[in-house]
């Protein structure tokens, strides 16, 4: 069966997610965690793409890049070969060390971009206990005027510092942010998902049913399939169609 293709952002800004094999812990240590971010540094000057933010933690690590000379499935692979490299390397092993594909999201407005930035800053304060390397790099003017006005906030109560500056940031999110798929987020991740296509097209998702928008209900079964590890049972809740519908439309994708 084919692999559908990626999105592909206008922006050329994407949010990346690579896990580890099996759960393991990839990124253990903290040397670990700087050699990836060491490979993305240099792999950036080498191919001249951006790196506006990551979080890197014992599984799984995040990503916001921007393309420069080379699309983000390359700039993925050189990443992720070059740490697998090393880290079967260190640990005198063979076979791989992440599971499947990258995970990617594309961010196309600023709205989109803060947000994501700030999730990557305060992600690893949901996971206790397990230490991370995160950094933010505040490029785009706009964003950074944003920041402007937190750091001045810090600098009202004579406290600048890092856990400061996260504190100003925990406000409820006004984008949905990718993350990894946990089982009691997907179907509010889907939901969000349907909800921007469906706005985008003008229509309702009570309208899927009707024949003229068939080719816009069998794009976004497919959009939910492939950015999401929802059942079909689960797909055909969210967008209120009979299971069977969703079932043909995913089978008949792939058979493209």
């Amino acid at each position: 069966m084919a692999r559908k293709a990626r999105t592909y952002s206008d922006s050329l800004i994407y949010h990346t997610i690579v896990q580890s094999n099996n759960e393991e812990a990839i990124f253990k240590t903290m040397e670990d965690k700087q050699r990836i971010v060491d490979i993305l540094y240099q792999k950036s000057e080498d191919d001249n793409y951006e790196v506006f933010a990551y979080c890197i933690l014992n599984d799984h690590a995040h990503f916001l890049l921007q393309e420069g000379a080379l699309s983000i499935a390359e700039i993925m692979k050189r990443l992720t070969v070059s740490y697998a490299a090393y880290y079967n390397r260190k640990h005198t092993r063979y076979g791989h060390v992440f599971y499947g594909r990258y995970l990617s999201e594309t961010v196309e407005d600023n709205e989109q971009l803060l947000e994501t930035m700030k999730y990557l800053l305060k992600h690893p304060a949901k996971i206790v206990g397990e230490p991370c390397i995160s950094s933010l790099h505040i490029r785009p003017m706009d964003v950074y005027r944003e920041y402007c006005e937190i750091i001045g906030e810090c600098m009202k109560t004579g406290n600048l510092s890092y856990e400061r500056f996260l504190q100003l940031l925990r406000q409820q999110a006004q984008v949905m942010v990718l993350d990894l798929n946990k089982p009691e987020q997907e179907r509010q991740y889907a939901e969000y998902l349907m909800e921007r296509y469906l706005s985008s097209m003008g229509i309702a998702c009570e309208d899927l049913k009707d024949r003229n928008y068939y080719e816009i209900r069998n794009q976004i079964v497919w959009k939910l399939k492939k950015n999401t590890s929802l059942s079909i049972r689960k797909i055909a809740e969210v967008l209120e169609l009979n299971r069977g519908t969703v079932y043909r439309i995913i089978c008949d994708t792939y058979e493209e």
